[in-house]
């Protein structure tokens, strides 16, 4: 999946995120809709493969709002019961349907669903009942959260051979591997900027109409 490339800036509140950029080359590119204006990277002597970011944590509010729980790279006092071990990296992963994050953050989450989402088998994923209520989580992003939209956080229903149909959670665990990603589900509920130039990348939360949401 092509990643989205800004045109214009929005008037949103953009929050910056030093860039460590991974290279490769060659690299083919994906192609692009027609109607964006676009350079080849396959003519650059370095072509960027990976973006990544480093996070100060994670936020998640249970459906019906009460109590965050928050998970911290930083031994904090909000923080106090949910430190993550280090490191803090995010890679920026537009190819990705999922978001991969610490398997601990992952069991909270799905623990809040409504009913709560679990481990299945036959899916090798975490699922959920498809109308589960659903809990709000962010990535926090030099103290500003940036959410998941929430009907990112179920998928298209699946059939199970043993049992009602399920739905994919948005996020699935990164099975320790100390590198999160932040894929499509993330991703679609911001506008991103690629200012590779300046080794940084922008977010800012998506605005969209009531029905959109």
């Amino acid at each position: 999946m092509a990643c989205r490339i800004l045109i214009r800036m929005v008037d949103n509140l953009l929050v910056e995120a030093p860039l460590l950029l991974i290279t490769d080359t060659p690299l083919t590119a994906p192609p692009l809709p027609p109607t964006v204006d676009n350079t080849p990277l396959t003519e650059a002597e370095q072509n960027y493969i990976g973006y990544i970011i480093r996070i100060d944590g994670y936020n998640i509010v249970p459906p019906t709002g009460g109590e965050p729980h928050y998970f911290s790279y930083e031994d904090d006092t909000e923080s106090s019961k949910h430190v993550l071990a280090r490191p803090s990296h995010v890679e920026i992963d537009c190819g990705n349907w999922f978001a991969n994050i610490p398997d601990d953050v992952v069991n909270a989450t799905a623990a809040l669903f409504d009913p709560p989402g679990r481990w299945e088998d036959e899916a090798n994923g975490w699922v959920a009942d498809c109308d589960a209520a659903v809990p709000s989580i962010a990535l926090r992003i030099d103290g500003v959260d940036l959410w998941f939209e929430k009907k990112a956080m179920l998928s298209e229903p699946y059939s199970s051979k043993s049992g009602p149909d399920y739905c994919y959670l948005g996020m699935q665990g990164d099975n320790g591997s100390g590198l999160a990603s932040a894929g499509v589900t993330w991703l679609q509920g911001l506008v991103t900027v690629y200012d590779i130039g300046n080794k940084r990348m922008l977010f800012a939360q998506r605005t969209r109409e009531p029905e959109e949401s």
